[in-house]
């Protein structure tokens, strides 16, 4: 299965550049983790439907055998590349030329 158009037109998508395409499994709550690592990690992704816009949470999974050692959650920039509240503190630089990922 390829990723669903939904989640490949998200602006979060942006990270892994133009043209990228991935294979993904889908699990049990609906979201899509790639079948082969891309640097050595996986990615996971989930669209969540609300009252407005839908929400794509991005994950980046590193694991050490069959567990998982760490999940980094994709912070969403938003349209205008703002970061919203969480990033009025960060140059614009940093803002506009690196992804910002949150460890869980």
């Amino acid at each position: 299965m390829h990723c669903r158009v939904s989640v490949c037109a998200h602006a979060c998508r942006r990270v892994f550049g133009p043209g990228v395409n991935f294979e993904v499994t889908l699990g049990r709550y609906g979201e899509q983790r790639t079948t082969r690592t891309i640097g050595g990690r996986f990615y996971e992704f989930l669209l969540l439907r609300g009252s407005g816009e839908p929400e794509l949470r991005v994950y980046e999974l590193q694991f050490h055998g069959d567990a998982e050692r760490w999940r980094l959650e994709l912070l969403d920039v938003g349209p205008d590349m703002s970061c919203g509240a969480w990033g009025n503190d960060l140059p614009v630089r940093l803002r506009h030329m690196h992804s910002h990922w949150l460890c869980r």
